[in-house]
Parts: C-alpha cells; sequence; structure tokens
C-alpha cells in the first residue's frame, strides 16, 4: 500500500498550506494555490494521482490556526472521494 504522510503541524498562512501541498502532492507548477484550483488540480488525471492514502498529521493544530482552510482541505479531499470519475486515496486527518 502507498502511504504518503504530510505534517500540517508548522504551517501558519494560508500560502504555506498550499505550497505545502503544491509540494508534497507534486501539483504542477501552474496551481494557482487557492481552493479553487486545488480541486481543479485534484480531480484532473492528467495532473495527479494520489497514493492509496494520504495522513495529516497535525491536522487538529491546522483548525485551530487556520480553520476556514482546514475546514476547505477537508471538504475538497472527501469530495474527491465521492467523485466516481478519480482513483479513491484514504485520507487521515490528525
Amino acid at each position: 500500500m502507498s502511504h504518503l504522510y504530510i505534517d500540517l503541524s508548522n504551517v501558519t498562512s494560508t500560502k504555506e498550506l498550499h505550497q505545502l501541498l503544491k509540494e508534497s502532492l507534486h501539483l504542477p507548477d501552474h496551481y494557482g494555490k487557492n481552493w479553487d484550483a486545488f480541486w481543479d488540480v485534484i480531480t484532473d488525471v492528467d495532473f495527479i494521482t494520489f497514493p492509496e492514502r494520504i495522513t495529516f498529521i497535525g491536522y487538529s493544530l491546522l483548525e485551530t490556526k487556520l480553520s476556514e482552510d482546514a475546514k476547505y482541505l477537508k471538504m475538497c479531499l472527501e469530495e474527491y472521494d465521492e467523485e466516481h470519475y478519480v482513483s479513491h486515496c484514504h485520507f487521515v486527518f490528525l
């Protein structure tokens, strides 16, 4: 099983979060670093393939520091898993 860990513990801004996601998920250079662009990229199979599982370490800290961004991240990934045209990934938020 392929597994990716993304540590959100030290993220203090929306900009840092999107940069971390870009680097960790190997998003393309044209990624716009906002939630609409995140959704567009993760649902385009030409740009990204997720591993079988992604664990977000420090998600609870992100919720306290950047609650709106934490909400959008989780919402996008939960919707992603509900879509039938993309591969599925098990997301864990710790």
